[in-house]
């Protein structure tokens, strides 16, 4: 129980634990990386709490004293900035390097509702992020400690309720794990028709409102796995043309398994269900 009333206070207290060191998402330029064959060759930041890697839609990042963190799908890559030089620090990107290129302009974005994004962010990395910068985020680990499961999905919902559609879409992923009957059916061969969750598309409709690209993309996912094909792929053919790449690469993977003859496609459904279990 104290370590609960804990986790709570921390909940609470936060926002003003934070306010005293400087945090922006105000970054802009367009930064090459020194290695042609990286795995990231270039990152554009436009002002507006945006980072554009190569060819993704972007994703959120915060600044804070020399540190530039961005928050990939599940994940994240923290880089510090010195003499305008990202220098990779994380898991992914440990060896990358990226140089400012002070002859490219790049137009600034900023608003005033992206400004206000920043301490969500940041609240957000440093509530996922591992100690030694080792691993990227992962909700699977969460089911281990249910203190730090209630406690993380304490502060996904006030994330979400301030407007950082990150936060929505995570704490989907949460309501999916505490629901013994999903997780039941996200493994099993025979098709299952389940009630759908008000809560978690309310979330998804939330996220979408506040701009997250693959809110829909999300609630397509949900919908197919309670049995709900048709809303699924109306959701799904919406996110991709919204722009959502990881939309437009299930209806892909979607296309090619209907093309298969009915053995392989039902050896391509085993051998992905194996996956998912690993």
């Amino acid at each position: 129980m104290k370590r609960i009333m804990t986790l709570a206070a921390l909940v609470i207290l936060y926002p003003f634990c934070t306010s005293a060191q400087k945090i922006s998402n105000t970054l802009v330029g367009y930064y090459r990386s020194i290695d042609s064959a990286s795995l990231i060759s270039e990152a554009t930041f436009s002002g507006d709490g945006k980072a554009v890697f190569s060819f993704d839609t972007g994703y959120d990042f915060v600044q804070f004293g020399d540190t530039v963190a961005v928050i990939p799908d599940k994940s994240y890559y923290k880089f510090l900035l010195r003499n305008d030089t990202l220098f990779g620090q994380s898991y992914w990107v440990k060896d990358i390097t990226l140089v400012l290129q002070k002859d490219s302009v790049v137009e600034n974005r900023q608003t005033d509702i992206s400004v206000r994004k920043a301490p969500l962010v940041y609240r957000y990395y440093h509530l996922f992020k591992s100690g030694d910068d080792s691993s990227g985020i992962s909700l699977n680990d969460l089911t281990a400690d249910e203190d730090a499961h209630r406690y993380k999905a304490t502060v996904l919902d006030s994330l979400c309720n301030e407007g950082f559609g990150r936060g929505c879409l995570d704490r989907i992923g949460y309501k999916i794990l505490e629901n013994p009957k999903l997780m039941e059916v996200a493994y099993s061969s025979h098709p299952v028709k389940l009630v759908p969750d008000t809560s978690i598309i309310n979330l998804a409709e939330k996220a979408h409102s506040l701009g997250e690209v693959d809110a829909y993309a999300v609630l397509a996912a949900y919908y197919k796995m309670i049995g709900e094909n048709e809303l699924g792929n109306k959701y799904l053919k919406t996110a991709a043309d919204e722009g959502s790449i990881k939309a437009s690469m299930a209806l892909f993977e979607e296309s090619v398994n209907q093309s298969l003859p009915k053995k392989q496609k039902a050896k391509s459904t085993k051998q992905q269900k194996r996956v998912k279990r690993k």
